[in-house]
């Protein structure tokens, strides 16, 4: 229970974003989710047209994605097609996104969880090593998990206990206010040729105009390191993780990664204050008041059109470019492993996922390989989507919400000239590996 508790403080972090129970495992023989009718579930004095899971109730969770009242009625839709071929009742259990993991946690903890819920992305091993997730391969066709992209690859002790849900590629681009640029006499970068060098040049010259140069959220949630550390980690090829799966903060690409940040507030004095959260950070650039913004793609849903816009990838060694992806997994504890893989089956249906995506989702956040959203993406910014093929989200790795808060506060440290690049990589480091002992 002391750990329990420990990670329910940890993960109001990045519930947002992103041991030794026993779990129980689906038998070898468990029929594919796609084909929910299950001999074995199905009495043998049943009628002959018997639903194979007549008086099962399945409880389903997930967070409030736009208002409860929007929620509550596309729910109680959504589950009638799966209800009436398959029998079973579905109940949904909606928490506000905010408590989602902790409410789940405790009452799966108390042996009163959901048969299927919605994970926040960085949260899967909390739940898969207290025991509270099944392992899923053998519930699903070949053909279903080569749909689902980063199936394979979402791997949590070795082992397939989520289905990528939501999330995906959300981009972390620069925005260059197109119209400063050229009131400063500066010529608009060509897009393959936007590097580092050109952000800190540019920014300097946007500064000396008395503009800011670069604005970002570097407080609050984990857009905090997406737009800036981590990006910048991937982009000089490095990783959170080494190739053993262990923490690997300190690399020579780290210590770039935050030599940028350094660079940005100390050297050239491009960014000015670390005080931003994402909205705020928006709402300056928004304003005209800054040359550049980083910031997720569809942050051009509130720019005003007031100038006009350039977006870039900065070159690198490889782009840094997704978001942290949300799972769904199925309760180890269920009562009913085979209908709530049935149930998981049909929410990942192409139809059925599209029509959650498009009434509670709505972004492009590529999860099925069948599924092209590209579309929701403004046409101007669309060859970013496309160029792209280094897709990362936080790992599922015990500690990363603790990991998510030294990547916050250290990036501030450096910006705020109080530790250099090096000694705030190794302060990470330290710290990740002090909570992997």
């Amino acid at each position: 229970m002391k750990k329990i508790l420990a990670l329910l403080l940890a993960l109001s972090l990045v519930c947002a974003m992103a041991a030794c129970s026993t779990k129980t495992e689906p038998a070898a023989d468990t029929p594919a989710a796609d084909a929910p009718a299950a001999a074995a579930e199905t009495p043998a004095d049943a009628p002959a047209d018997a639903k194979p899971y007549d008086g099962y109730t399945l409880t389903f969770s997930s967070y409030i994605a736009k208002d409860e009242a929007t929620d509550v009625a596309f729910w109680s839709d959504f589950f009638k097609p799966f209800e009436e071929e398959t029998g079973a009742k579905v109940d949904v259990m909606l928490t506000d996104a905010g408590n989602i993991t902790a409410q789940q946690i405790a009452n799966l903890s108390a042996g009163a969880g959901p048969d299927v819920y919605q994970v926040g992305g960085g949260n899967q091993a909390t739940y898969v090593d207290n025991g509270f997730a099944a392992e899923l391969d053998s519930f699903f066709t070949d053909e279903q998990k080569s749909e689902w992209m980063y199936y394979e690859n979402e791997l949590t002790n070795g082992g397939h206990y989520m289905v990528p849900f939501i999330g995906g590629a959300s981009y972390r681009v620069v925005f260059m206010n197109k119209t400063l640029c050229e009131e400063l006499g500066l010529d608009v970068p060509a897009y393959d040729a936007f590097t580092w060098d050109t952000l800190l040049s540019y920014g300097q010259k946007a500064v000396e105009a008395g503009y800011k140069g670069y604005v970002a959220p570097w407080i609050g949630d984990a857009h905090a390191p997406m737009c800036n550390y981590v990006n910048f980690l991937y982009q000089a090829g490095g990783s959170i993780l080494d190739e053993n799966g262990d923490y690997n903060l300190d690399s020579p690409e780290s210590v770039k990664a935050m030599g940028l940040i350094n660079d940005m507030f100390n050297t050239y004095q491009i960014a000015d204050t670390v005080n931003y959260n994402y909205d705020a950070a928006i709402a300056e650039f928004n304003e005209g008041n800054a040359l550049f913004l980083g910031a997720g793609i569809f942050s051009t849903s509130a720019f005003s059109g007031d100038f006009e816009i350039e977006a870039y990838h900065m070159q690198g060694a490889r782009y840094g470019c997704a978001n942290a992806i949300e799972y769904i997994a199925i309760n180890s504890a269920s009562e009913h492993v085979d209908a709530a893989a049935a149930l998981v089956s049909y929410i990942m249906k192409a139809e059925n996922w599209s029509k959650y995506n498009d009434a509670l989702w709505g972004g492009s956040h590529l999860i099925l390989n069948s599924v092209d959203n590209s579309k929701v993406i403004e046409e101007r910014f669309a060859h970013l989507t496309g160029e792209c093929d280094n897709f990362w989200t936080f790992p599922s790795k015990n500690g990363i919400a603790e990991v998510v808060e030294l990547m916050i506060t250290h990036e501030q440290l450096v910006a705020m000239g109080d530790e250099t690049p090096e000694q705030a990589c190794q302060a990470m480091q330290e710290g990740a590996e002090a909570l992997a002992d």
